[in-house]
């Protein structure tokens, strides 16, 4: 009915019957339901006529006529009996029963033809490219991954589809939706095609890392049913309503949809070059709401390379862009991702005031998804504060939210139990932990196949449990299955292969054989530095490592050196204060303390001991300061203020529970050893 009036209007005015000079402008006049006036040289039409098209015309469906036989019916009835007359129309125009046979009276069923606005974005040709480009990377899980990803996204496909024709015919044919809400739901759709276009350009070129991110990056596309919700589709900021500013935006969204499809491939330097460029070719585009989105894909992607201090940045221009634009779920996001972000640099309580700004943006624009999200980052802050209790409560109420959105089987859905066990792991809960890691393997197994390099990291987190738990010798497989992953996926030179030779070297360690342990630590170390560069933080891990075991074998020269080392990469990547400046300070300590230097090692533990007692550090983390200090006060003579840091470690531990046994069991051994007589 509504289409057919406005075809009528135009063919009894030669105009359309909405003014506007943008799809805002167009979408307002239809929501308003205020037609155009006739210009002088439109033909005259019966007011009789123009009322019974009006109303046909009214924004509200229940205004409407209450059928097509009614309307056409109320258009025969000539008060003057001259119908006839009065519907000659214009030269060139459509009559009355032309417009009827076009929009009623033709065979071919309604709001047909989406699948083939989909070409070029995901078809046949597309789907093959995608599927030949994945499988010639080679990877072990190549095969598994063409498949999981191809499914993926024919499900996307037919449910954007499925949306779209849904959409049309619930304003053109079953009249129950205003033009303006399906304008509204289309912008949201296009905006969905074009994020997929974008992905499958990515995935049609993928090289190794790609294919080990690519289910993820299928699963991550923004969900379809969010435009069919009319409150968040009608609550997105409008266009610009200049025609070639809205050109420009669109321009500049496709090229963020290249790098957000970039992040979602793992490919964090080039999708941040991209938004470099775009933020330069947007300084000049009069839209701030842009800004706003390229500052928090800029922000992302500097997390994920690293540039955690650049990334706080974008992330708040983001956030206070997206504010002034009205922009809420930008806001959202890039308050609830800075919580993240701030948790890396441990500035645990101002992640937490950005908690609360997330949370107020989520209470009026918000999902399930969202909101387990930020539980998800706060729960990060706290286990990073060591307060695990509270950690593991956040992270079991984000679960079912995570499972909600996204569907038992998710990817997602595991990451959220990987975190979860990690703090259970951490607080001594080592059932649980065991339950919830196991869950996250069959799901990344079956997401991912059992050779991708996912399974691997589950498999190395198992096998900490176990080592937890005394079962050394079970462990080991476990160890060395995950590095026999990831060298088959990734070959023998990728920083997580280093991560699987470290882990086999603790083990190999508690069998005592210290030689071999060293081995497979520099080997990892060497790898690092190859794969990250000599200054990256993970380099000073395996730094670490390898300094420890230098000093239990009597090389004090060359641990000193390297402990030196470490300390100087991560004050310069992580600021002076930050925790893991305390573990490299305690590894120099730990050195000096070796060869019979207490008073070296006292300043050390000293600025450790000052840095671990900052508010928001784990208190177990402060213990493990303490128990040296005490060494280091002993040899020095203190004493008595010696076993006084040793019985503060012992308490700490004990409360901690049976996540720190063993250290427990440190600070007791040397408890029972020195006494300290009345």
């Amino acid at each position: 009915q509504y289409a057919f009036c406005v075809a009528l209007y135009e063919a009894l005015v030669g105009e359309r019957p909405f003014p506007g000079k943008s799809p805002t402008e167009l979408a307002l006049a239809k929501e308003r339901g205020e037609p155009r006036s006739p210009s002088a040289r439109a033909p005259a039409v019966p007011r009789w006529v123009r009322r019974v098209v009006l109303r046909g015309l009214s924004p509200d469906p229940g205004s409407r006529w209450p059928s097509m036989d009614s309307l056409v019916d109320a258009l025969g009835r000539d008060p003057h009996r001259r119908m006839a007359k009065m519907l000659i129309l214009p030269a060139g125009a459509l009559g009355l029963s032309a417009v009827a046979a076009a929009i009623v009276g033709t065979d071919e069923p309604p709001c047909t033809g989406a699948a083939e606005r989909l070409a070029g974005s995901w078809d046949a040709d597309r789907r093959e490219r995608v599927d030949a480009a994945l499988r010639a990377t080679g990877a072990s899980h190549a095969e598994h991954t063409a498949s999981r990803v191809r499914e993926r996204l024919d499900v996307y496909a037919a449910q954007w589809v499925s949306s779209h024709t849904e959409a049309c015919l619930a304003t053109h044919q079953r009249g129950e939706q205003s033009q303006a809400l399906l304008d509204a739901r289309m912008v949201c759709l296009h905006g969905r095609r074009r994020e997929l276009a974008a992905l499958v350009d990515t995935l049609g070129s993928a090289d190794a890392e790609v294919v080990d991110k690519a289910v993820d990056a299928a699963a991550s596309l923004p969900a379809i049913e969010r435009c069919d919700d009319p409150a968040y589709v009608l609550a997105q900021v409008p266009p610009p309503d200049d025609p070639q500013t809205q050109q420009r935006v669109e321009a500049l969204r496709e090229r963020l949809a290249e790098a957000r499809a970039l992040q979602s491939a793992g490919k964090y330097a080039d999708g941040s070059r991209i938004c470099d460029e775009v933020q330069a070719d947007a300084a000049t585009v009069d839209y701030p709401p842009v800004r706003a989105e390229i500052a928090y894909r800029r922000g992302w992607l500097l997390e994920g390379t690293g540039a955690y201090e650049e990334s706080v940045e974008s992330l708040r221009q983001a956030y206070f862009g997206a504010r002034r634009s009205g922009m809420d779920e930008v806001a959202a996001e890039a308050a609830s991702t800075l919580v993240y972000v701030l948790a890396q640099l441990a500035r645990y309580d101002e992640a937490l005031r950005w908690a609360e700004h997330a949370s107020i943006e989520l209470e009026r624009f918000g999902n399930d998804e969202s909101r387990s999200y930020l539980l998800g980052a706060i729960a990060i802050v706290h286990d990073g504060r060591g307060a695990y209790d509270e950690a593991v409560r956040l992270h079991e109420e984000a679960l079912p939210l995570r499972r909600a959105a996204l569907g038992p089987e998710h990817p997602g859905v595991a990451q959220s139990l990987n975190n979860l066990a990690r703090v259970q792991l951490v607080r001594g809960d080592y059932e649980s932990a065991r339950r919830n890691f196991d869950r996250a393997l069959a799901i990344w197994e079956a997401a991912r196949g059992p050779e991708h390099p996912s399974v691997a990291q589950t498999l190395n987190n198992i096998a900490a449990v176990m080592l937890e738990q005394g079962e050394h010798e079970d462990a080991r497989p476990l160890y060395e299955r995950a590095l026999a992953i990831h060298e088959k996926s990734l070959g023998p030179d990728h920083p997580l292969v280093a991560t699987s030779l470290g882990n086999l070297a603790k083990v190999v360690r508690m069998r005592g054989e210290v030689d071999e342990a060293l081995r497979l630590h520099e080997r990892a170390l060497a790898i690092r530095e190859r794969a990250l560069g000599p200054d990256h933080v993970h380099v000073g891990t395996s730094l670490g490592n390898v300094a420890d075991l230098l000093r239990e074998l009597g090389r004090f020269d060359e641990a000193e050196r390297l402990h030196a080392r470490v300390l100087a990469i991560v004050e310069t990547a992580l600021g002076p204060n930050h925790p893991d400046v305390a573990f490299a300070l305690t590894g120099m300590a730990e050195t000096a303390l070796a060869r019979d230097q207490a008073d070296r090692a006292l300043s050390w533990l000293e600025r450790a001991h000052d840095i671990r007692g900052q508010d928001g550090v784990p208190a177990t983390d402060l213990a493990d300061t303490k128990l040296p200090l005490a060494r280091a006060r002993w040899a020095l003579g203190d004493r008595g203020q010696a076993v006084a840091l040793a019985r503060e470690a012992a308490d700490i531990y004990r409360s901690a529970g049976n996540g720190h046994t063993e250290s427990l069991a440190d600070a007791e051994g040397w408890l029972a050893a020195h006494t300290v007589t009345p």
